[in-house]
């Protein structure tokens, strides 16, 4: 993909600690993942060369702490590219330093030249906020020549007991591409951060193929809590020769604001331009602001909350529209996510019992 179709701007914020998080509404398989790239001793503070510097993007993001102070990666595709990192403190006072910095090209035949960034800084205050941006000069834009400029990203850092920490929302979700996979693996997506004032996030981490007309689409399905998206950042797999390689994630945190519910599906739309609506996923928020529960998947199947799916979750809706007594799980039956329980649920739970269940064996939720 070319350098203008990804121009966007980047802002995080947010004090987080760590993770607490539960399975939730399944999504598309992840792709297989590449080899990990070895472990960077940390003693080679800078990167080599830019192979080894789009390596640590891919597993760091575009921060990495170590014992001499804060690494600040970035990467950019273009030809005459001027990188500039600076404070966003409005105060005269210093809060930090350039111990070293290192520019790098990339040795590679793509189309753009490529080239990157390495910065090793030595904070001077015990909170300090840092951006990164590049400028691209003399880019030529509908027969007009512009200079153009891009936020890498901007980091809050504060030193505590346990020493130096990021403190904006990407030090505690991923922002690159291995640890983007080994979050979704390991928390599922959506996922819940909590931070250090006990504010809850949510935190959806998906695959969405690069270089494909296929793309994955997170849709409001009726919230009824206010909410703020803090970030919404594709974390995409670099390598030498390209920008883009073969895959990227989506990182959507979003903060409620009030009380409710928050329903969210996460849809696929194919290269015609059709969307297949998948699972909604609700989430209760209480007055204090914080997950009341667990989040329930709509449409699951899973009437009586039971993990399994099979013909007693069938025969417990039939029941219920036939006005019998049962504990029915109103938001497990709507099987369409239309916010009506009605027959054309109950078909198609028919049709997902005998989709999975050769023997009437239950099968466990999360096995799809």
């Amino acid at each position: 993909m070319k350098f203008l179709d990804r121009l966007a701007t980047v802002c995080f914020a947010g004090a987080m600690l760590p993770l607490s998080a539960f399975p939730a509404a399944s999504v598309e398989d992840m792709p297989s993942i590449p080899t990990l790239p070895e472990p960077i001793p940390c003693e080679e503070l800078l990167p080599a060369n830019y192979t080894e510097l789009v390596n640590r993007i891919n597993e760091y993001g575009n921060v990495q702490i170590v014992d001499e102070g804060i690494l600040i990666y970035a990467a950019a595709e273009g030809k005459d590219v001027s990188f500039s990192l600076y404070s966003t403190d409005t105060s005269d006072a210093l809060t930090f330093e350039i111990a070293e910095k290192q520019v790098y090209y990339a040795d590679s035949t793509s189309t753009y030249p490529l080239c990157g960034v390495a910065y090793l800084v030595t904070p001077l205050k015990e909170q300090l906020t840092l951006a990164c941006s590049y400028i691209l000069t003399s880019m030529p834009i509908e027969n007009e020549v512009y200079d153009l400029v891009e936020l890498v990203g901007t980091w809050e850092f504060r030193m505590t007991d346990d020493g130096l920490k990021e403190t904006d929302i990407f030090g505690y979700v991923p922002d690159g591409y291995y640890e983007a996979s080994n979050f979704a693996d390991e928390h599922g997506s959506p996922c819940i951060v909590q931070d250090d004032d006990g504010v809850s996030y949510l935190v959806y981490c998906y695959s969405s193929p690069a270089g494909t007309p296929t793309h994955y689409e997170l849709n409001d399905r009726g919230s009824t809590a206010e909410y703020t998206i803090i970030s919404d950042r594709k974390v995409i797999l670099l390598d030498d020769t390209m920008m883009e390689g073969w895959g990227r994630y989506v990182v959507t945190v979003i903060r409620p604001d009030s009380a409710g519910t928050l329903q969210f599906g996460l849809d696929t739309v194919d290269f015609n331009g059709v969307t297949k609506n998948s699972e909604t996923s609700r989430f209760d928020v209480n007055d204090e602001l914080a997950f009341a529960a667990p989040g329930i998947t709509i449409g699951s199947g899973d009437v009586n909350a039971d993990r399994s799916i099979d013909s007693t979750d069938v025969k417990l809706l039939q029941g219920w529209l036939l006005g019998k007594p049962s504990d029915c799980i109103f938001w497990n039956a709507d099987m369409n996510g239309d916010g009506v329980v009605d027959v054309f649920d109950l078909a198609l739970l028919k049709r997902k019992v005998r989709a999975f269940y050769f023997e009437a064996v239950p099968v466990p939720l999360g096995s799809e």
